[in-house]
């Protein structure tokens, strides 16, 4: 894998469902109170609120951005598919980047299956000790809004106008587990409850990564299609 690929893909995090850092640049906004004068819900309660509509009923959407390590800037594009709640499967179909493009990865509330598409081969191994690369975690912590707050301290920020309507502001900065970014943002649709885009800048204030949702929907997904890989496959059970 290029020495790019290595430092933006490569980074390893204990735990594959509870991260959620990359996106788009925050709008200006009205911080502290709703529009109505109310007081602002708490980061919590977002989360809470966006958690219990995603798994509401199964859901995909494309998961679209950029990362970017030093001067380099590579492009991701993800097709993400959700059954949430109780015995939660997530699919993870990669576009792109290039080295990635074919590769899915499956996650279930107890293991991980990686099928990489050059090799043809499924990789299993639990997910208590599975090391993901960035961007599979930060993908998969969209299905996991309720783990956010165990690795990021968050507080709410203000309400910003976007295309889908009026959102919530969650900020972020790391808490004891090493992670790489500085500062973090999460929007979260209010009509709607869940995240419509996140934001990961470094010290300096610089944006280093950015990822949207779209065009989500709710979706007649069963567990065995998502489950599902080449019957070709050479499995490897770690």
């Amino acid at each position: 894998m290029p020495a790019f690929l290595a430092a933006v893909f490569g980074h390893r995090l204990r735990r594959p469902s509870s991260v959620l850092v990359l996106g788009v640049l925050l709008l200006p906004g009205t911080p502290g109170l709703a529009q109505s004068g109310r007081a602002a819900p708490s980061a919590a309660d977002l989360l809470r609120r966006a958690q219990a509509n995603l798994d509401r009923s199964p859901w995909q959407a494309t998961v679209t951005g950029t990362l970017t390590a030093g001067t380099a800037t590579q492009e991701a594009e993800v097709t993400v598919q959700v059954i949430g709640g109780t015995n939660s499967v997530m699919r993870m179909e990669f576009r792109k980047p290039a080295p990635l493009a074919g590769s899915v990865t499956i996650l279930t509330d107890t293991d991980v299956w990686t099928y990489v598409f050059v090799s043809n081969q499924v990789v299993k191994e639990l997910r208590a000790s599975a090391k993901l690369n960035t961007l599979t975690q930060t993908v998969a912590g969209l299905g996991d809004l309720a783990g956010l707050a165990d690795q990021i301290t968050l507080t709410t920020g203000p309400k910003v106008q976007t295309a889908e309507g009026t959102a919530w502001t969650l900020l972020g900065t790391p808490g004891k587990a090493r992670l790489p970014f500085a500062s973090a943002a999460v929007l979260i649709l209010e009509r709607d409850p869940r995240p419509l885009s996140v934001t990961l800048k470094d010290g300096g204030g610089t944006t280093v990564g950015t990822l949207t949702i779209r065009d989500f929907k709710r979706a007649p997904l069963t567990a065995r299609t998502l489950l599902a890989y080449p019957s070709d496959a050479t499995v490897v059970q770690k």
